[in-house]
């Protein structure tokens, strides 16, 4: 049955008291505001979110590093970017220790790539230990666990030079389009469901409690058709970024290898450091737990994996000239 069936049955029942038409305009009108809200916090709210993002020591930011500045440079040079898009690029400091980006190169608003603070660090030494904790309590840095997050958080230049050009590479796509467009479907097919279902079982001539049933079991399924569409985007993306970054060069490549590898220590670490709290992030093998019904991320293990194998042999690497070559 077509949506415009839907409508005209709908509007044989004027005792109702429904205007149909309206609730069509008002659902529409809702979507679009899903969509818009998730596209003006990339666009015109962007400083706004950039600045909730960021990281505070003191209730002031920190400027970035010129070696940090240079970093993203010699990344945006590499991968060819246009003086336009270098233009839009804006880096800050974000209080996690995973890269964030905001913002895209596709939007003249401009593009902000969130850099981690211990990037900074080169060596242990330079950990600023009183500003980093876990729950609210000090990190038991002498044990051994807290070494190895301690030395889990020191990226030679190639990790971080991948894990930068991963974020850049993700800034240079319609991302920002394409989870706002998700989020606004979802709206819609909730309605078109729930208004297909009252013709089919003569809803509007049941119970309330009917209805209220129907519509909770109706948003579940919504839910899981966006939670799914969602997660599979971000693993796509994952590992389009993955590839893309890695297929810059030799150094690229291995620098992903020890990006990944870094990372599953600092997880494992920090699943001991946390307890309790630590075993429900964390596997015993660095990756994300899975949610009941989700998987939001390709397993770190599989990404550690596929680096290695762009390494290896996966992508032809021509370590002469530092570049990968097509052997098709």
């Amino acid at each position: 049955m077509s949506f415009a069936a839907i409508l005209k049955y709908l509007n044989n029942f004027k005792f109702l008291n429904v205007d149909i038409v309206k609730i069509h305009r008002v659902v529409g009108f809702g979507s679009g505001a899903v969509f818009g809200g998730y596209v003006l916090a990339h666009t015109a709210l962007l400083n706004y979110y950039r600045d909730f993002l960021q990281f505070y020591v003191n209730g002031f930011t920190r400027p970035i590093s010129p070696e940090i500045s240079a970093r993203i440079g010699q990344v945006a040079s590499d991968m060819k970017l246009s003086t336009k898009y270098r233009a839009y690029l804006q880096p800050f400091y974000v209080p996690s220790f995973d890269p964030e980006h905001i913002g895209s190169f596709k939007m003249r608003t401009g593009a902000y790539i969130g850099i981690p603070a211990n990037y900074n660090y080169k060596s242990t030494g330079d950990i600023e230990r009183d500003l980093i904790m876990m729950k609210g309590k000090t990190v038991q840095w002498e044990n051994e666990n807290g070494e190895l997050f301690q030395d889990s958080l020191i990226l030679s230049e190639n990790a971080q030079k991948f894990a930068i050009a991963r974020e850049l590479h993700h800034l240079d796509t319609n991302y920002v389009y394409f989870y706002g467009l998700i989020s606004a479907s979802t709206v819609y097919l909730q309605y078109l469901t729930t208004a297909y279902l009252n013709v089919k079982t003569f809803g509007h001539f049941k119970p309330k409690s009917f209805r209220y049933s129907m519509y909770t079991l109706v948003g579940f399924f919504t839910f899981g058709v966006w939670a799914t569409t969602t997660d599979l985007l971000t693993k796509y993306y994952e590992e389009f970024t993955d590839s893309k970054a890695s297929s810059l060069g030799i150094n690229y490549a291995k620098g992903g290898v020890e990006f990944y590898t870094k990372l599953t220590r600092r997880n494992i670490a920090t699943r001991e450091l946390m307890g309790t709290d630590g075993e429900k992030l964390y596997t015993k093998y660095g990756n994300y737990n899975k949610e009941i019904f989700r998987q939001r991320h390709i397993p770190i293990s599989i990404r550690k994996e596929r680096a290695e194998k762009r390494v290896q042999a996966g992508l032809g690497l021509n370590n002469q000239n530092n570049e990968f070559i097509d052997n098709s």
